[in-house]
């Protein structure tokens, strides 16, 4: 099974932080959040700061990927992204059947 991989496009880049989450967009994972923020600082702060999607990937690709990744299948938005790619994902039931 292969699966696309989106990064955001020119207009996803141009969201706030404070418009995405107005909307609903979700939160970064812990780990992208402590990447984000050593360039960005707090997330508290991003709002006031003028934070946008695209610093966000700029301070870390694989976060703005997780924000593509939600406004496919969320927003079903595909004017904010574009295709990265396919990657292979065959693997992974695999490593999860090995687990049980």
């Amino acid at each position: 099974m292969n699966a696309k991989i989106y990064r955001l496009s020119k207009s996803g880049r141009d969201v706030s932080w404070t418009e995405w989450k107005k909307h609903k967009g979700c939160s970064l994972s812990d780990l992208g959040e402590a990447l984000v923020s050593k360039t960005l600082g707090p997330s508290s702060k991003w709002s006031r700061k003028g934070v946008s999607l695209g610093d966000i990937e700029k301070a870390d690709s694989g976060s703005g990927r997780d924000l593509a990744k939600f406004i496919v299948n969320e927003w079903n938005r595909l004017d904010l992204v574009e295709e990265d790619g396919v990657c292979c994902v065959s693997h992974v039931s695999s490593l999860t059947s090995l687990k049980q």
